[in-house]
């Protein structure tokens, strides 16, 4: 018996998969096209008063009365107004203001901000705008194709692109499917998991957020602080995604168990030395540093898999 979860399976096999086509459109390939062509952008200054969807590029500094308040102060900053980085009201008094002028911004700290001493404050940002920067996007012609990709003409760059659309549909659809399988096991099944094995997958995911932060060079506090949240916040947000998770992986660690599914040594060495590709070790190297929980963990994500490939071949498509 799991101490984690009971479950108590509905039907599981022989679901009914809706049929997905996994071409792309001309209208995902036109906006695939124009993401391309965003991705190319050059930010040229102007002399115009900043609008939405401009960056400026200011110094600012948060003062609390006439006392300036830590944390509250960069120079040279790239802000891309209306991308609600900053908290509510700030970007916005930006617009219509033009490179050399000083701005006076003045804002409140929601009542649950962190640090709790400026929380509920209003509080005023002395800025100094120093550029106002647009995008200039390129043209999509055969000069666009092989100066930034390399390909032969726009032609040929279409064609890539429509295989990798095709490719990253066919991903997504997959999902799409295994969602509406699982959802369908989920109503069909009776499913109860612990307080505790719900926090574990919040922790998870919230690791996960942290992680995918740090590919844009920003950390946790550093989101909290330019969100006005607090990771007890954030947590609650993440609790109906992870007790959702917890009561499918539950689901798909009983049919692996109905079913008797097992994870063979050679199986779970491949892919630990997936994992050890993946950091640039070797697998020698990563299993020495592993304890049992890291083998079991990762042999029970690997049933998991299996589970869902078993629901996946017998299901019927529509």
């Amino acid at each position: 018996m799991n101490v984690n979860y009971t479950v108590v399976l509905g039907q599981y096999k022989g679901l009914r998969a809706p049929k997905l086509d996994d071409r792309p459109t001309q209208a995902e390939l036109d906006a695939f096209m124009q993401e391309a062509r965003a991705q190319h952008a050059v930010m040229q200054p102007v002399e115009a008063p900043a609008a939405q969807g401009d960056t400026v590029v200011i110094d600012f500094a948060g003062f609390l009365g006439e006392e300036q308040f830590e944390g509250g102060t960069a120079e040279n900053y790239a802000l891309e107004l209306g991308s609600g980085t900053f908290i509510p009201g700030f970007e916005e008094q930006l617009v219509g203001h033009a490179a050399g002028e000083s701005v006076d911004v003045n804002v409140t700290f929601p009542d649950d901000y962190q640090p709790v001493n400026l929380a509920g404050k209003p509080v005023v940002f002395r800025c100094k705008i120093h550029e106002v920067q647009q995008k200039q996007l390129p043209e999509l012609n055969d000069d666009f194709a092989k100066r930034c990709y390399g390909a032969e003409s726009y032609e040929s760059l279409l064609a890539v692109a429509r295989e990798a659309l095709a490719q990253q549909k066919a991903k997504n659809n997959l999902q799409a499917v295994q969602g509406a399988l699982l959802n369908q096991i989920l109503a069909n099944s009776q499913v109860t998991v612990t307080p505790n094995y719900v926090q574990q997958n919040q922790q998870r995911l919230l690791r996960a957020f942290a992680q995918q932060l740090s590919t844009q060079g920003v950390d946790l506090p550093t989101y909290y602080q330019y969100t006005g949240s607090t990771e007890a916040q954030l947590l609650e947000q993440l609790r109906p995604q992870a007790e959702s998770g917890a009561k499918i992986n539950a689901i798909l660690g009983e049919i692996a168990a109905v079913e008797k599914l097992t994870i063979s040594d050679e199986e779970l060495d491949g892919e630990i030395g997936k994992i050890a590709e993946s950091y640039d070790v070797t697998l020698a190297e990563l299993k020495a540093g592993m304890t049992e929980n890291n083998r079991n963990s990762i042999r029970d994500g690997m049933l998991t898999a299996k589970a869902l490939e078993l629901v996946l071949a017998s299901a019927v498509t529509e």
